[in-house]
């Protein structure tokens, strides 16, 4: 795949079985990834359990035994996952993203550029398609020179806009993916802060509302506290289960 770099797809999932299984049958269909790394975000139920048999030796899961949805950190995590088992290129998708079988074929890659879905630029008749935000395809050596997510982000939102300027910032060139080639599974604003710690939730507002605040408090934070190379990622250790080939165990 892509002269000789190993490829990983990752994802991050807490509490979200339905969409991952839908999302996980598109991905199983792809032929180029060498990697299926779903990190377990401290599902109540853990993954290994409830996701039942995935007849694909591809598909590896992460358990990281949290209590609350951290983006960033469980993105990181994913990246991290994908350097031990020694993969070179990343596509990082939400846990609600499908993938068209064509996908690798029309985003190739090189050493200056990387892809990702820019929510500004989504037509307003495919609205639903700027949920796909979270889509990012990309040498995992340029994460490690961005220094990964920007874990000051702990909540909803923009934490993926942010990691994608700073790509930016390194000299790369940012390109769209093509629309036609992912979709989203849609599903309410009330869903997509689900997993916020309780005094996240605004629950006196409507959860458009709160999502939006999520978001420009998130935006606030990156702008006046940027994230650099002097700032530490969290040291996640990364060992094999006991029990599974397939299941691995991180903690701090």
């Amino acid at each position: 795949m892509l002269n000789g770099e190993r490829l990983a797809i990752t994802t991050g999932s807490m509490n979200r079985l339905r969409h991952l299984r839908m999302a996980l049958e598109t991905w199983t269909k792809l032929t180029e990834p060498d990697e299926i790394i779903i990190v377990d975000w401290g599902s109540s139920e853990p993954l290994s359990s409830s996701l039942g048999v995935v007849d694909d030796p591809r598909v590896k899961i992460v358990r990281a035994e949290q209590l609350t949805w951290k983006n960033s950190h469980c993105h990181n995590l994913e990246f991290r996952a994908a350097s031990l088992l020694e993969c070179d290129l990343v596509l990082r998708l939400d846990n609600d993203t499908l993938v068209d079988p064509k996908f690798f074929e029309h985003h190739p890659i090189d050493d200056t550029s990387f892809y990702a879905v820019n929510c500004h630029t989504v037509p307003p008749e495919i609205d639903d398609k700027r949920n796909l935000c979270g889509t990012v395809f990309a040498a995992l050596r340029h994460w490690r020179r961005a220094n990964g997510y920007n874990e000051r982000l702990v909540r909803y939102g923009y934490e993926d806009e942010d990691f994608y300027h700073r790509l930016s910032a390194q000299g790369l060139t940012w390109k769209d993916c093509r629309l036609e080639d992912l979709d989203h599974i849609p599903h309410s604003d009330e869903a997509r802060l689900a997993n916020l710690p309780p005094s996240a939730t605004l629950s006196s507002v409507s959860p458009d509302i709160a999502k939006q605040f999520h978001i420009i408090l998130s935006k606030q934070i990156a702008l006046s506290s940027p994230w650099t190379s002097d700032d530490h990622q969290t040291p996640w250790m990364i060992s094999p289960s006991s029990n599974s080939t397939r299941l691995l165990i991180a903690s701090v």
